[in-house]
């Protein structure tokens, strides 16, 4: 019996396909610097500065070549990306119910009134000794 070996042809596509998905946070980190609108911005800060900020893009790669090669060996060792993993190990912000906003506000409100009278009566005493005052 003879068992039929995949081609080198597919052998090379299977390995660059699994390279590809090993990758994939890699190959997002270096989109990022390559959408439109950073292009625009950094083309208007070079319209504006010429030569001055080139080192803030020095700066910049260095930093996102450290993230990258992070990137792919999270990829790599994990089979999940950075946003995955950390939605996995901290639980999601906590949300107030209806009923605890309404109980927030209804405090909120009741400090207000509570200041307003003791601003009120501040008032009052202020006149009381002004009036005082005057009749001495």
């Amino acid at each position: 019996m003879t068992t039929l070996s995949p081609t080198p042809d597919l052998q090379l596509r299977r390995t660059r396909a699994v390279r590809f998905k090993r990758c994939r946070p890699a190959f997002v980190a270096a989109i990022a610097y390559v959408d439109p609108g950073n292009v625009v911005t950094n083309m208007t800060a070079g319209a504006r500065y010429g030569t001055n900020l080139l080192w803030v893009v020095v700066l910049a790669t260095v930093i996102a070549g450290p993230v990258q090669y992070l990137a792919a060996k999270l990829g790599a060792t994990t089979g999940r990306s950075l946003p995955q993993l950390i939605a996995g190990r901290y639980s999601p912000p906590r949300r107030l119910t209806r009923q605890e906003a309404d109980r927030a506000e209804e405090a909120h409100q009741t400090a207000r009134r509570r200041a307003q009278q003791a601003a009120a009566r501040a008032e009052e005493q202020r006149r009381q000794l002004h009036t005082l005052r005057e009749k001495d």
